[in-house]
């Protein structure tokens, strides 16, 4: 993620000072008179100077706040944030409201067979220091469009499931063959 990330700013850093020599005086942008050049590098600043760590933390806070499953209170408390954030930008945002199929699972289970026989509710919870559980708006967990099926098969935890979490598990001898 990290070299993606200084990919990024490369380009952005190129970008501007491709910017910076196009806009020399008396030079306008291909396509911009020279008050469109001027009008065009004040907005490219100005979202140059947008991004910062600390903001997308707030935004993460604020976006994760509720649940938001699809039409819940949720979801339309996400769409009011950013609305009001684009607004504050100064964006003309607006919410329009479209009708969309929703299929949500009539049931959904997961059980325990073994050692002992053991139902879990599947709606959303959270940990001691976390955000407030989500209410019941929040919906179980389902992959949109995956057909209906049983899966039986061996449980193993494998901690964030990143490879070395499963290197981690062979490394101990565990099979991971056929396991969920």
């Amino acid at each position: 993620m990290r070299p993606l990330f200084g990919i990024a700013i490369a380009l952005l850093s190129l970008a501007i000072a491709v910017a910076a020599y196009a806009a020399a005086p008396g030079r306008a942008f291909y396509g911009f008179d020279q008050a469109g050049t001027a009008r065009e590098l004040a907005l490219e600043q100005r979202f140059a100077a947008l991004p910062s760590a600390q903001g997308a933390a707030a935004s993460l806070r604020a976006l994760t706040a509720y649940s938001r499953y699809d039409g819940s209170w949720g979801d339309g408390e996400s769409a009011n944030w950013m609305l009001e954030r684009l607004t504050a930008l100064g964006w003309q945002a607006h919410l329009a409201p479209f009708m969309a199929p929703l299929e949500r699972p009539k049931r959904l289970e997961l059980e325990l067979l073994a050692p002992k026989r053991e139902r879990f509710d599947l709606h959303e919870s959270t940990g001691p220091g976390g955000p407030p559980a989500a209410g019941a708006d929040a919906g179980v967990p389902f992959d949109y469009g995956s057909p209906d099926g049983n899966v039986r098969a061996p449980l193993i935890y494998a901690n964030y499931g990143r490879p070395d979490d499963y290197g981690y598990l062979r490394h101990a001898g565990i099979d991971l063959r056929g396991a969920v």
